[in-house]
This record gives C-alpha cells, structure tokens and sequence, in this order.
C-alpha cells in the first residue's frame, strides 16, 4: 500500500478553461495524482458562484484531495524583476527591502500584492 501526501490543488482561472492539478508525493517520488479541465460559463476574469459550485464537484469526482488550493497569477499580473540586495550577514532586513523594491518599480502599494523572492 502507498503511503500518499497530497499537494495543493493547482488552479489555472483562464479565459476559456479552468485547469486542475494535483500531485502526489509518494515513497517513489512525485506523480499527478489528478488532472482535469472545465470548459468556463462566463466570459468574466472572476469566477461566479454557479462556475465555483460546478468546479467542486467536478473536483471531488475527479478525485481531488484536500481543500488547499493554489491560484496561479495571471500573466499581465505578474512582475518579475531582478535586483541586488545586501549580503544575509549584513543583518538587513531583506524580505522588507524586497518588498520595497519591486512595489516601487511595479508602482504599487506595498501592501496590496504579494511576493516571493531567493
């Protein structure tokens, strides 16, 4: 018997299809565990309630596990940037210069987007 460990629930919202993926983290390494696409009802960024509603179900009956899902960022929302920070030893706070940094060049406030940086 396999001992699983789910992922998250990938989500892709597009304009035509919302696409669904899931991965496995078995003892034999990773495997999409499920996988699946739903033709969009609306023509409108934003899911509505009745497009959730289906999205559920056509997740449980395609095996999906968990409740955790990750949303990817549209394209045209999406800012990727590449700059210099001090060196870790230095002891400055990186994560907030970071921040700093790509909300003033992505003109935005800082607390209204989200961000990951190495």
């Amino acid at each position: 018997m396999k001992h699983h460990r789910f992922s998250p629930i990938g989500l892709d919202v597009g304009s035509r299809w919302i696409k669904a993926v899931q991965i496995s983290h078995t003892r034999d390494g990773l495997e999409v565990c499920a996988a699946t696409r739903l033709r969009r009802t609306r023509t409108t960024p934003e899911l509505g309630p009745a497009e959730a509603d289906s999205l559920v179900g056509v997740l449980s009956r395609q095996g999906f596990q968990g409740e955790r899902f990750v949303l990817s960022a549209p394209q045209g929302r999406l800012l990727r940037l590449g700059f210099e920070l001090p060196p870790r030893e230095s002891g400055a706070p990186l994560a907030m210069l970071a921040r700093a940094e790509l909300a003033r060049v992505g003109k935005c406030d800082q607390t209204a987007m989200e961000m990951c940086w190495w």
